[in-house]
């Protein structure tokens, strides 16, 4: 097959040749690198050498895989139609805020012999069943005793000031075998009332840096509220909107399954002193498009024109504010396109997704579509491998093969279209081609940060959650060895 370019020695070989038949005694000089005409062929060969490269780089800027920098998003630009507001971006989220003392009372609660009553268990009101008390101390009844009161601590899950006379607390809610009755002797302790007033438009909150965070480093951030909120009598918790002061990935919060969700806290006084920030989260914070970010982008571009599909929804999710990682799926139950976003360090909040929703239904989603904006969320993972070398000797160090089962598996978890999910195989696969000293991958255990075994992960069309499988820093663990 020819080559798009020709080498330098191709250019120059009719130059000499001409040179040569003109005068025999010229070759030698040009061969051996002495004399003015050795010279004369370095400098057209360097000139040369330098138009090549120009060309190469020009060649190299009209194919997507290959552009970069300037060039790439000027490709994108007249090729893929696509102009791209390539800005840094600050977070953005919300905040629940909840207020109040609630009432606490005490209960006599009755156990049968070699029961146990765990915190958290609920009970009613008779007068007003709408109040649900939760018990905060664990009680037990020794076994081998007969039935007995004991005395247990409940909390009015509404805050605010709930009154509760004796004998109101009677009905139990939490199914427990071998509770048999609950029953308040006293009037409780009334929680603090819940006055009306406004949280102001501006007012600020804060994160703290905590470097040794587990699972991953947090760093400093400044938030301030977008809209000023109304605070009704009575309420007890409030949504607040907020968005980080700067931009870039600093202010986005990662939320992982299953763990608390707040990380910051209130830094003005309010009307109501009680008041508490009890969960945030904040999405969308990013600096500018990387070339692979720009290049998932116009690839998504042409399907994303040509109707309401997904891929019309993939196209107006990447030009939103910090999108980065995109997935759908099509729920043929309720018919609707499901899309779940993660920005640059895979954090998602509902008030980003709200805002990305309303830019795919402007411009992107058409007639007769119908799209939903699911919750991302993470679990952070370490990966346990067997892996035979191609030669004992690769033994002696394995630090660089080490490295490279690293970004293999960085880019598996991260950069597919179905990053939602993982198969045994598919690691195995990654991890044997990670580098060249690598023979196979044996097996592969995957755990979560707990140190729980996990299972390769099954999905509902119908689901509303997917789940971003995060490496963690130490997360790759390989053992190797060589075929006996």
């Amino acid at each position: 097959m020819n080559p798009a370019l020709p080498n330098p020695a191709a250019i120059l070989a009719p130059l000499i040749d001409y040179l040569v038949a003109d005068n025999p005694r010229r070759l030698s000089h040009i061969n051996y690198g002495t004399g003015n005409w050795a010279n004369a062929i370095a400098m057209f060969r360097a000139q040369i050498i330098l138009n090549l490269r120009r060309i190469a780089d020009e060649m190299a800027s009209y194919r997507l895989p290959l552009s970069k920098g300037q060039a790439l998003k000027e490709l994108v630009s007249s090729e893929f139609f696509t102009q791209l507001v390539d800005v840094p971006t600050p977070a953005m989220g919300s905040v629940t805020m909840s207020r109040g003392r609630p009432t606490i009372v005490t209960a006599k609660v009755f156990l049968n012999g070699g029961v146990s009553l765990p915190i958290g268990s609920i009970a009613s009101n008779v007068t007003a069943p709408v109040y649900q008390w939760v018990s905060l101390d664990e009680v037990t009844n020794p076994p081998g005793s007969t039935n007995a009161a004991f005395d247990c601590r409940f909390q009015c899950l509404t805050r605010g000031d709930i009154a509760i006379a004796p004998f109101d607390l009677r009905t139990i809610v939490t199914p427990v075998s071998g509770w048999t009755d609950v029953n308040n002797y006293v009037s409780g302790v009334v929680g603090s009332a819940l006055s009306h007033g406004v949280i102001p438009e501006g007012t600020k909150f804060s994160r703290p840096a905590s470097p040794s965070s587990i699972p991953i480093p947090v760093k400093a951030a400044e938030y301030v509220s977008t809209d000023p909120v109304i605070v009704a009598q009575g309420q007890s918790s409030v949504v607040v909107p907020i968005v980080a002061t700067t931009t870039g990935l600093e202010g986005n919060i990662v939320i992982e399954e299953g763990q608390p969700t707040n990380q910051i806290t209130l830094v003005d006084q309010l009307f109501d002193t009680t008041f508490a920030p009890t969960s945030s989260s904040a999405a969308g914070g990013g600096t500018f498009f990387g070339d692979d970010d720009i290049r998932r982008i116009a690839y998504a571009q042409p399907q994303g024109r040509l109707g309401p599909t997904a891929g019309a929804i993939a196209a107006g999710s990447l030009l939103g504010t910090g999108v980065r990682h995109i997935a759908t799926w099509e729920d043929p139950i309720l018919a609707e396109s499901v899309a779940f976003l993660a920005d640059g360090a895979w954090a998602d909040a509902s008030a980003w997704d709200l805002a990305i929703l309303q830019t795919i239904i402007d411009q992107w989603q058409g007639f007769g579509g119908r799209t939903v904006i699911g919750t991302t969320k993470n679990i952070f993972v370490s990966v346990e491998a067997d892996i035979q070398l191609r030669s004992a000797d690769y033994l002696q160090d394995t630090g660089a093969i080490s490295a490279a089962c690293r970004v293999a598996l960085q880019d598996y978890f991260d950069n597919r279209p179905d990053w939602y999910t993982w198969k045994t195989k598919s690691i195995q696969g990654a991890l044997a081609q990670a580098d060249s000293r690598i023979l196979t991958c044996t097996a592969v255990t995957v755990k979560d940060r707990f140190g729980n075994v996990l299972s390769e992960p099954t999905t509902s069309r119908s689901d509303r959650v997917a789940h971003h499988f995060y490496l963690l820093s130490n997360g790759v663990v390989p053992s190797f060895s060589v075929p006996q």
